[in-house]
């Protein structure tokens, strides 16, 4: 880490340099994080962790956000805490969202490279308790990877956590992601297939402002739950879909 990148950390409240973490300065920072890409990570997922890495993704059109939360398991703080959310394959990083209290935005790092990442400090994740969400956005670009996000920390003792891998997918009902795609595309339903003019609140199961603001009626539940139901009935998504 150069010095005016120190005299950075030091002005956010970092009050201890970058060498705790055992890292160099600059780029090679988070080319040590190769965990990231590869086996190495993983094999740190496998091992019983002091701490729990939770991530999600939600998108929204050509937007996803991830949120990433830390879960301390011990009755101790773990401190001087890096933070790595990785911007997976397909999508590039737009911008940094949420930073916990006690934690700063360092930026975006590795751009480029297969572990480019949305890269955070944090002082430390309280004994037995959360810290979260750090959170930031992406814009998709083409068919994205798994993400995850790695975290390392210095204390008590050096140690490293993996989050499960995330693929974010554009879920939702709204006009135009991916379920009302599939009714009205795939499955050729049209508009007032679904959406009951004239009903009663009571039998619907979504709202005007639930789906779309274009949605014509509220949707009947009676018609959803003709074809989603349990048991057996006809397969409308493809083989292999329950």
């Amino acid at each position: 880490m150069s010095e005016s990148e120190e005299r950075d950390d030091q002005e956010n409240g970092c009050s201890w340099d970058v060498q705790y973490f055992g890292l160099v300065a600059g780029g090679v920072t988070l080319l040590v994080l190769l965990g990231l890409a590869g086996v190495g990570a993983r094999t740190l997922a496998a091992a019983p962790a002091p701490l729990t890495v939770q991530m999600f993704a939600t998108q929204d059109g050509e937007t996803v956000t991830y949120d990433v939360t830390l879960v301390n398991n011990t009755a101790s703080d773990i401190t001087r805490v890096f933070v790595a959310g990785l911007v997976p394959s397909g999508a590039t990083f737009s911008r940094a969202v949420a930073s916990p209290s006690g934690s700063w935005f360092r930026g975006f790092e590795a751009a480029g490279t297969a572990i480019q990442s949305a890269v955070w400090l944090s002082e430390k994740v309280p004994a037995g308790g959360r810290l979260g969400p750090f959170s930031y956005e992406v814009k998709v670009t083409g068919t994205m990877g798994l993400a995850h996000t790695w975290v390392h920390w210095q204390s008590p003792g050096d140690d490293s956590a993996l989050s499960a891998d995330v693929l974010a997918r554009d879920y939702g009902l709204a006009f135009g992601r991916s379920y009302h795609r599939i009714h009205t595309v795939q499955l050729g339903l049209g508009c007032t297939t679904c959406h009951a003019l004239g009903m009663e609140d009571v039998d619907a199961i979504f709202s005007r402002q639930d789906v779309s603001p274009q949605a014509p009626a509220p949707v009947d539940k009676g018609i959803c739950l003709a074809c989603h139901r349990t048991g057996p009935g006809p397969n409308l998504y493809g083989p292999g879909v329950p």
